[in-house]
């Protein structure tokens, strides 16, 4: 058996034994995952269109959110939290975000969608 079978075959044997380790403790891995929040950018923004919004933003002196509330994706946002609109330049250039709203709250851009007030994504300031 060459090093190259061998090394395969350790690989497919790995990958078996972590497969029937999740199958034997039913129940666990799911429960797991229920419980895990949403953590994912609902935008799929590029990393140039995010350093896009990251720059303007910044430009724009803003500051930064009085309420105490630490953003996450997924999480609504109370209607306490003033939303800025989108500022047209970032629309013209980023426009999956053009209808959206945002924040500055921990040295981050918040971005609501405004229809339900949910953050979609978060992109650091610094």
């Amino acid at each position: 058996m060459s090093p190259r079978s061998k090394r395969l075959k350790i690989i497919a044997t790995m990958a078996a034994l972590a497969w029937l380790a999740e199958t034997t403790t039913p129940g666990v891995h799911a429960q797991n995952l229920q419980e895990a929040p949403v953590a994912s950018s609902k935008l799929n923004l590029t990393m140039e269109q995010r350093y896009t919004i990251k720059e303007i933003v910044k430009g724009l002196h803003l500051q930064g959110e009085r309420a105490d509330i630490q953003p996450a994706i997924g999480q609504t946002i109370p209607t306490s939290v003033r939303l800025q609109p989108m500022p047209p330049e970032i629309g013209a250039k980023v426009s999956p975000i053009k209808n959206h709203d945002f924040f500055v709250k921990n040295n981050q851009v918040v971005i609501v969608d405004p229809k339900d007030r949910r953050v979609v994504d978060l992109i650091a300031l610094d």
